[in-house]
């Protein structure tokens, strides 16, 4: 399961940063998660609870907001947003699109009081 590493990877950032601001509590790591980018959004938020608990980040949230995929269409230049992995312009039906949105997988923001 690799969103297991992912989580691991997201507190060794976050981890990084709140070392910059000792006497600080994490509250809120707020993701972003492109619908193509092959994480689970359920899985990453249970790995995460799993390895925060009896650490100092142990009452943070993960909040995530998934992009959409959104393309643009190389034939008749419109963008629009892909609808159910259906990789073809809905305005001109063709298959030549280029991905502009969905593979992300971004820290958006953290919280802290």
């Amino acid at each position: 399961m690799h969103e297991t590493s992912m989580a691991y990877a997201i507190l060794d950032i976050v981890s990084k940063i709140m070392s910059d601001h000792p006497g600080k509590q994490l509250t809120i790591v707020h993701l972003q998660i492109g619908q193509m980018s092959a994480v689970v959004p359920e899985l990453l938020q249970s790995a995460y609870e799993g390895i925060i608990q009896n650490s100092p980040l142990e009452n943070s949230k993960l909040v995530i907001n998934i992009i959409p995929i959104q393309g643009t269409c190389l034939q008749c230049n419109k963008s629009f947003t892909l609808e159910e992995f259906v990789f073809s312009c809905p305005h001109c039906q063709s298959y030549e699109i280029q991905v502009t949105h969905g593979n992300e997988l971004h820290i958006l923001s953290i919280e802290v009081v």
